[in-house]
């Protein structure tokens, strides 16, 4: 039987009180967490599509961007609210939004074990380095030891799990209890302040690299792309763009885009660009060679 518990932690404590206080700090800490990483995608989101429609100007100043006359913030938040309820009704994932983080706790013995489920990656290692009650108890059967954790400790990890999830199935959360530390809904309906997108926006030597490579693999799609080609034969030209736009044969020409893209993009995005309405790129189009 493969066994994976990537998350696994053991609290040593055996008082319950200590906890819940711990999980009880959490919860405020990581809505504050989560709200800072939505600010940041969402500032992402609109600062690409501000970026493509500015350089789909400077390309063609006669070729008509794609509008929507609502402000860049209002549109892309509806967006992501959209697709979280559709993602939501539809028993799925919505990773990049997705910040629902739960945590099974196990009473055994004279400590607490548990797993930390989210989608967030680095949320189960700040689980971990918030107190030095809590320390790494993951476990699998499908591969070495990690290092530092000798074979023997190794195995008696398993045969704790072993021991505490067998009757349960090995479903965590029936070997104890479920304590819902986040939901996506409260942090979604939270992010969007134009001051917090100023802030969390994207650096502007990264936007020049997007907007560039755009630039590059666009001309090889003009060149070489063709209606009759298949989605692997596209997927194709779009692999080997990106593997020439790193390569010193192209260096001049990626050159070129950077310099073209430095040129033309904003270096900072304002209060205003977030909340006025703006003939920007609903992301469909990108710039043109």
């Amino acid at each position: 039987m493969s066994i994976k518990i990537y998350n696994g932690f053991k609290f040593e404590t055996s008082d319950i009180q200590d906890v819940m206080l711990y999980v009880g700090g959490w919860r405020s800490r990581i809505e504050a967490m989560a709200a800072d990483k939505g600010n940041a995608r969402l500032s992402q989101m609109i600062a690409k599509a501000i970026d493509d429609a500015d350089m789909i100007k400077a390309r063609d100043e006669t070729r008509v961007v794609e509008l929507d006359h609502r402000s860049p913030r209002s549109y892309f938040k509806s967006q992501i609210m959209e697709k979280w309820r559709e993602s939501k009704a539809a028993g799925l994932r919505y990773p990049m939004f997705d910040f629902d983080m739960d945590v099974d706790i196990i009473p055994f013995g004279d400590a607490f074990y548990g797993v930390v489920r989210t989608d967030q990656r680095e949320w189960p290692k700040a689980w971990l380095d918030g107190s030095d009650k809590i320390s790494d108890f993951s476990y699998w059967n499908n591969s070495d030891e990690p290092e530092g954790v000798t074979p023997e400790e190794w195995e008696q990890r398993g045969l704790v799990w072993e021991q505490m999830l067998d009757a349960a199935g090995w479903r965590p959360a029936y070997a104890g209890f479920t304590c819902t530390i986040l939901q996506t809904d409260s942090v979604l309906y939270r992010i969007g302040r134009a001051e917090e997108l100023v802030e969390l926006q994207p650096p502007f030597e990264g936007r020049i690299k997007s907007a560039a490579e755009a630039i590059f693999q666009n001309r090889r799609f003009v060149e070489l792309a063709t209606k009759e080609m298949s989605s692997s034969e596209i997927m194709k030209i779009h692999y080997n763009a990106r593997r020439d736009m790193r390569s010193p044969e192209f260096a001049d020409e990626f050159a070129e885009a950077l310099n073209f893209a430095k040129d033309h993009i904003r270096p900072r995005l304002e209060k205003d660009d977030f909340m006025n309405v703006y003939e920007y790129s609903n992301g469909a189009s990108s710039p043109k060679p």
